[in-house]
C-alpha cells in the first residue's frame, strides 16, 4: 500500500502512457476520522460511474472494466486501516488480467479538492496538475536574533531543512541538539554594558544577514517562489532586504519552539489564501497585458490557438468549468494543433504540458473573475 508522493514532472510523463485498454484515473480524498466510511462509498460510486461508458463496449473491454474497477475498490477494503496521507492518486490500466495490469499509485498529505474517477485512453491529468500547483514547494523560515529554522512545505508536508543558532563570538553554527545554557554575565559598568549590548545587536544583525544568505541559496536551489517568514519585526525586516523572492509573507509570530506538527497546521491554514492571491495576481497580469497590447490571451479560442502555436508561457484555467461550447477544439485545429477526442479542458492542459507551459487552475474569487473571460486565459511568451 505504501506509495510515494507525485513528482512535479509526473503529469507530463503520464501523457506518453497509452495502454491498449485505456486508463482509469482516480483522485481520492481520505478522511481517517470518518467512521461511516463515506470516502470509500464515494470512491466506489465514482469508479462505477466512470466505467459506465464501457457498458456497451466489446465483451473483452467490459471484462477489463469490471476487473479493474473491482481491483481499485478492493485496494481500500472496508475492514482495513485507512491508507497513509490525506489523498491517494492512481492510474490503473484496464485489463482483466491482474498479473499484467500496470498501476501507478501516489500518496499525499494534501487531498485532491474532490474525489473523482475518469476513464480514457490516457491518464486524466487535469486534477493532478491542479494538485501539484496548489501544493508546490514553499519556503518557511522562523527567525530571531539568536536562532533560525528553515523548512520546506510541499503537498501538505513540512520538512526541516536547517536549524542554526548564534554563538557568543557572533559566529553561528548548525544546531544539532539542545541549546547550551547561557553563561552568567556578572556585573559590568554602565559603559561596559552599553558596549556589550551594542556588540550583541551587531552580532544579531550579522546573524540575520547570514540566515538570509542561507535562505536565498536554498530558495534558488529548491525553486521556491514564495516564502513564509515568522519572527520579530526587526529580524523580518532584515530578511526582506536580503531575499529576492516573488512573494514574501511576514508574520510577527515566534514559532521557533513549535514542533513540526504545529508548524504543519499553521502553513496548511495559510496556503489556500496564498494560492488565491497568486491566482488573482496572474489574472490581473493577463488583463493588464491585454490592455497594453502586450503578451496576454483571454478566452478559450484565443488561448487555444496560442497553445497550438506554442506561444503560451502560463495557462490559467477555471478549476471547475468543463469549457465546452467555447470553440476551443476548432481554434486549436486552426492553430495547427490536433484536438483529437479529448475534452476541451484536458486538451488545453495536455497542450500546455507538452509545450513546457506552467498551468494554474484557479478557484473561488479568482475563478469568478476568470469567468468573465470564458474561464481561460494565458500569459504569452511572445
Amino acid at each position: 500500500m505504501a506509495s510515494l508522493p507525485p513528482r512535479p514532472e509526473l503529469a507530463k510523463e503520464l501523457l506518453d502512457w497509452s495502454p491498449g485498454g485505456g486508463v482509469l484515473s482516480v483522485y481520492l480524498g481520505v478522511d481517517p476520522g470518518d467512521r461511516g466510511d463515506g470516502w470509500r462509498i464515494e470512491l466506489r460510486d465514482c469508479v462505477h460511474e466512470a466505467l459506465e461508458r464501457l457498458s456497451d463496449a466489446e465483451h473483452e473491454e467490459r471484462l477489463g472494466a469490471r476487473a479493474t474497477g473491482e481491483a481499485v475498490i478492493d485496494r481500500f477494503p472496508e475492514d482495513a486501516e485507512p491508507p497513509p496521507g490525506r489523498g491517494q492518486v492512481g492510474f490503473v490500466e484496464l485489463t482483466s488480467d491482474r498479473g499484467d495490469r500496470e498501476e501507478r499509485w501516489f500518496s499525499t498529505q494534501m487531498a485532491p479538492r474532490r474525489t473523482q474517477a475518469a476513464y480514457g485512453r490516457r491518464p486524466y491529468v487535469r486534477p493532478l496538475v491542479e494538485l501539484l500547483d496548489d501544493g508546490r514547494r514553499v519556503g518557511v523560515v522562523a527567525v530571531s536574533g539568536e536562532r533560525a529554522r528553515l523548512l520546506e512545505w510541499e503537498l501538505g508536508q513540512t520538512t526541516e531543512v536547517d536549524d542554526m543558532e548564534i554563538l557568543t563570538t557572533g559566529d553561528w553554527r548548525e544546531r544539532k541538539g539542545p541549546r547550551p545554557v547561557g553563561r552568567a554575565r556578572g556585573f559590568t559598568t554602565s559603559a561596559g554594558r552599553d558596549q556589550h549590548e551594542q556588540r550583541l545587536d551587531d552580532n544579531k544583525a550579522r546573524f540575520v544577514h547570514e540566515v538570509a544568505a542561507r535562505v536565498e541559496e536554498t530558495r534558488s536551489r529548491r525553486g521556491w517562489a514564495e516564502l513564509l517568514a515568522f519572527g520579530e519585526e526587526e529580524e523580518l525586516a532584515g530578511m526582506a532586504e536580503s531575499v529576492s523572492v516573488t512573494s514574501l509573507r511576514r508574520f510577527a509570530t515566534n514559532i521557533l519552539n513549535e514542533d513540526r506538527t504545529q508548524i504543519d497546521a499553521r502553513v496548511r491554514e495559510l496556503i489556500p489564501g496564498l494560492n488565491r492571491d497568486r491566482e488573482m495576481a496572474l489574472i490581473e497580469r493577463v488583463e493588464n497585458a491585454m490592455e497594453a497590447g502586450g503578451q496576454g490571451a483571454l478566452g478559450g479560442q484565443e488561448t487555444a490557438q496560442a497553445l497550438a502555436e506554442g506561444r503560451v508561457a502560463h495557462l490559467l484555467i477555471h478549476a471547475d468549468r468543463d469549457l465546452h461550447g467555447l470553440g476551443i477544439e476548432r481554434a486549436f485545429a486552426s492553430g495547427g494543433g490536433d484536438p483529437g477526442e479529448l475534452p476541451p479542458g484536458e486538451l488545453l492542459v495536455e497542450s500546455a504540458l507538452r509545450t513546457g507551459s506552467a498551468v494554474t487552475a484557479v478557484e473561488d474569487e479568482a475563478a469568478e473573475r476568470l469567468d468573465r473571460h470564458g474561464g481561460v486565459a494565458a500569459i504569452l511568451r511572445y
